[in-house]
């Protein structure tokens, strides 16, 4: 039962990210017609209107990221559970990074969860699943930024042409076509997680498209859990 109130909060969050995708896709769309690309000798300029973007973007990106960090902490208050005991606050998912200094009281952490748990739980924060490791930082970062508010959470913004569109223009350069026409699906909207002076400065500041990144940590939450309940390979 426990397992679908997990399932349930991670398909949430998969769900605004699709959401919040096709938002970012109308907005490409609406402001496709203000970005001008330009040729001079083998120079490509970009001339591009700075656009604001709504401030829901950010907090909506803010409960993506609650939705999935809080998934890891509800699998151990339950795995307390089903190994006869009661958990407490104190009870939370440890992620952590050796390589940072990071030395967290995990011992406090995952009191009450059997060994087997415990140690694959340790084992998702090491070397081994090092790309599942990165996602899994970064969305500690975004949450914990996102929930003490130590700053804007996210500045989302329309970044330009997508890498596909320049080699695009590379080959006008080659092949003597004309400059390709940019449409929606050509426009990158990127997001940088901000994080404010106070916090540590081992956490990293992810910076990348908006619904790739979201993507990434939601298949890393996923990928923790499987193989903590299931062991499949991380």
């Amino acid at each position: 039962m426990y397992r679908d109130e997990i399932d349930a909060r991670i398909r949430m969050a998969d769900d605004m990210i699709v959401s919040l995708s096709k938002d970012l896709a109308s907005f490409c769309e609406e402001h496709q017609n203000r970005i001008a690309v330009e040729k001079e000798d083998k120079t490509t300029n970009v001339r591009m209107p700075r656009n604001p973007t709504p401030v829901e973007w950010r907090i909506r990106i803010g409960i993506i990221a609650y939705l999935l960090r809080s998934s890891l902490d509800h699998l151990v208050w339950q795995l307390v559970l089903d190994n006869g005991n009661t958990p407490d606050y104190r009870n939370e998912f440890p992620i952590f990074n050796v390589i940072y200094g990071e030395n967290p009281n995990v011992d406090r952490m995952l009191s009450g969860v059997t060994d087997k748990h415990k140690r694959r739980i340790l084992e998702v924060n090491h070397k081994t699943s090092s790309i599942h490791l990165e996602s899994l930082l970064k969305l500690k970062t975004l949450c914990n930024t996102d929930k003490h508010r130590h700053a804007a959470v996210a500045l989302v913004e329309l970044t330009g042409p997508t890498p596909e569109y320049r080699r695009k223009v590379e080959l006008y350069d080659d092949e003597g076509h004309d400059l390709p026409a940019i449409g929606k699906e050509d426009l990158s909207m990127g997001v940088q997680f901000q994080v404010g002076a106070r916090s540590s400065k081992k956490e990293r500041e992810p910076d990348g498209e908006v619904a790739e990144e979201l993507g990434e940590y939601s298949a890393a939450v996923k990928a923790a859990i499987n193989y903590i309940l299931n062991n499949a390979p991380l």
